[in-house]
């Protein structure tokens, strides 16, 4: 039997370096793999905080196999099972929606060739595997430095993961560079010896980064996607498919009048993009989800003199440009903004004759790290309120959705409904996909059918900005995330329950209570965040290095303070600003100017901060800092899944939850491993 262990180099590294390192690529990685690996698999993109929970999993396990060395060895190995099963196994067809009460697109009964458990165990485990060394390699550093310095050093190198890895996305960099850079550091982190096992690591880490850039370099990649271009026959072609990590996303059409001579198949489509205008508009049109410009070509053809274009995606309206057969993003009547829609409907003081709403849906969420899509907070009674004040006195709406459950039909209905107080107009067009929801002042409601719609009189929920879920039929937990959460908790107490048998090391309840409890806080400050400046992956990166700044800076604070060691106080002050985070009047700011929103944005922030401090001062004075870490990090993974209960209470009831984890948390910290255990011998 091989002795991985003597391939180790001996060579000592900085506690601090180490720490800071581990924490820059364990951030890096994960981010990596959330942008990656649902778009090798999208199915994992419908699962709340699946890839960043595996992530965790992973480090918090490593750091419970403090003394198996030999896992630093094998990271090239894991890195290159996981990268390969993804690779090779990602585009398969694998089950997420089945049941009647929520609808995934494209994803069917028929679809299904393993079962839903077995994949999501795979897809765990995997994505979890390249990680076991990093949190081995941070329990080792642990070891050689104060806890709350060590910690400092980590928090700044994952701060540093998360702004490089923005820069990166930035860039429109491809995922090879960045298993790339986790790949040249892994080469200083986990040293090896002799020159052949050097040779051999560097080979496979070589060749991983070979692999992803020819499997990947047929695609684009824009921040939000993996986006992937097929021409529709003809020639030239008359027009484009777009797919996003593998899923059917959108068309890329030329619907002129010669074309449609050459090609009378897409009749249908014209009509629909034509629909809007079929009612007596004025001069100025907003178009919120354009995507590469089938709705804009419409509006110009219609005659509009000024159009404001909003699309969130900068690849997809740089597409648009290249692309579209009309040419409408270089028409002088275009106006394009590179934005999201809600944040748009607060930025703009222009008012519209009509406001088409494209086709929006988004098929992923925000980027793994939250469970709000990039179309959650659009279509919501708020936005649709906020939206309306846009509209002239003579202005009407036009929403344009593709309606593949009546329920969904019926939830939109009523939304619009109750905006506008008047029941919608409702339409379709033979031979397009496209359902169209009109409403407003200025509709010319005698073109409206006399007898209600099937959509009308329905007491389905409305999606609102506390619960934004339309692609749920009423609140509650669906079958298919009962067992991703079974699944994922049951392979977490079978591995912990092994290695602590086999090791000797139990999490600690007092640090597993704060990760959890963390885990939610997190989760309610991005969809705050996103509430209030919008779903992009800008705000995305700034929410989350607001996060890791704060946490430094009460660490540091800490660090300084030795004396203000106790935590009684930090746990009162997250209680209570929790409660202030759930009573605050959130929907009253959420128009107001960005300065005043940044003010806002400081009350959701307090919770974080006081956790900081919390985490610090029990951090500083734990006995076992690498123990305490990897269950902090485990407990995030019991957080993340109860992050789902939101999809029965809504996001501000996640408040609840966190507090009863922080209580929890506060009635352990005299047991095994907590800050207010007696140290051995001590008087009680």
């Amino acid at each position: 039997m091989i002795d991985l262990e003597t391939h180790l180099d001996d060579r000592q590294r900085s506690p601090a370096a180490t720490l800071a390192v581990t924490g820059f690529v364990g951030l890096f990685l994960e981010l990596t793999l959330i942008r990656w690996a649902p778009a090798q698999a999208s199915a994992l993109g419908y699962y709340t905080n699946f890839v960043l929970l595996a992530s965790f999993f992973g480090l918090g396990l490593g750091t419970l196999l403090r003394t198996r060395s030999w896992l630093l060895v094998v990271f090239p190995g894991l890195l290159f099972l996981t990268t390969n099963a993804f690779l090779w196994y990602g585009g398969e067809n694998y089950p997420v929606s089945l049941s009647p009460g929520m609808y995934i697109w494209q994803m069917s009964q028929s679809e299904i060739r393993v079962s839903l458990p077995l994949f999501l165990a795979a897809a765990f485990v995997l994505l979890a595997a390249p990680f076991l060394p990093i949190g081995v390699a941070m329990a080792k550093a642990f070891k050689g430095v104060p806890p709350a310095r060590g910690y400092a050093w980590n928090i700044a190198g994952s701060l540093a993961g998360i702004v490089s890895f923005a820069a990166m996305s930035a860039l429109a960099t491809r995922p090879w560079m960045w298993i790339g850079i986790c790949a040249v550091i892994a080469i200083w982190l986990f040293p090896v010896r002799p020159r052949w096992w050097q040779a051999a690591s560097f080979g496979l880490l070589a060749l991983v980064v070979v692999q992803v850039f020819f499997a990947e370099r047929a695609y684009n990649w824009s921040p939000y996607y993996r986006i992937e271009l097929q021409p529709l026959h003809g020639d030239p072609p008359k027009g484009y498919e777009l797919r996003v990590n593998t899923d059917y996303h959108q068309l890329v059409l030329d619907l002129s009048d010669e074309q449609l001579a050459a090609s009378p198949e897409l009749v249908g489509w014209r009509q629909l993009y034509d629909l809007p205008y079929d009612y007596k508009h004025g001069p100025d049109v907003m178009v919120v989800g354009a995507g590469t410009g089938n709705d804009v070509a419409a509006a110009i053809r219609a005659g509009a003199e000024r159009v404001d274009v909003v699309e969130i995606d900068p690849l997809i309206l740089e597409m648009g440009k290249r692309l579209h057969g009309e040419r409408p993003y270089h028409s002088d009547r275009a106006h394009l903004y590179c934005d999201d829609a809600r944040a748009f409907f607060r930025k703009t003081d222009r008012r519209y004759d009509l406001v088409v709403f494209g086709f929006l849906d988004s098929h992923t969420l925000l980027s793994s790290l939250s469970s709000v899509r990039l179309d959650s907070y659009v279509y919501t009674v708020q936005s649709l309120t906020e939206m309306k004040r846009l509209l002239k006195p003579t202005g009407y709406m036009a929403l344009t959705f593709s309606v593949e459950r009546d329920w969904i039909g019926q939830r939109l209905y009523r939304m619009v409904e109750e905006v506008f107080d008047e029941p919608p107009i409702v339409r379709k067009i033979a031979g397009a996909p496209g359902t169209v929801f009109l409403a407003g002042p200025g509709l010319d409601r005698a073109k409206a059918p006399s007898a209600p719609h099937p959509y009308a009189g329905s007491d389905i929920l409305p999606a609102t900005d506390h619960w934004p879920f339309l692609y749920f039929k009423s609140p509650g937990l669906p079958p298919e995330y009962a067992i991703a959460i079974v699944t994922i908790a049951l392979i977490g107490f079978l591995l912990v329950s092994a290695v602590s048998w086999r090791t000797a090391v139990r999490p600690m309840p007092f640090f597993f209570a704060l990760g959890a409890g963390f885990m939610l806080l997190e989760t309610r400050s991005v969809t705050v965040m996103a509430l209030l400046f919008g779903s992009t992956w800008l705000t995305n990166a700034v929410v989350f290095s607001t996060i890791l700044v704060l946490i430094l800076a009460a660490t540091l604070w800490t660090i300084s303070r030795p004396s203000k060691a106790g935590i009684h106080g930090p746990f009162a002050l997250v209680l209570v600003s929790l409660v202030a985070v759930y009573f605050f009047p959130l929907d009253r700011f959420v128009a107001a100017p960005t300065m005043v929103k940044w003010l806002v944005a400081i009350v959701p922030m307090l919770p974080i901060l006081f956790a900081g401090v919390l985490f610090a001062r029990g951090f500083a004075v734990s006995r076992e800092p690498d123990v305490a870490f990897g269950s902090n990090l485990l407990g995030a993974l019991a957080g993340g899944l109860a992050e789902y209960a939101s999809l029965k209470f809504g996001f501000p009831n996640l408040v609840w939850i966190a507090m009863a984890w922080y209580l929890t948390a506060w009635l352990t910290a005299g047991v095994r491993g907590g800050p207010l255990v007696q140290p051995p011998g001590q008087a009680t």
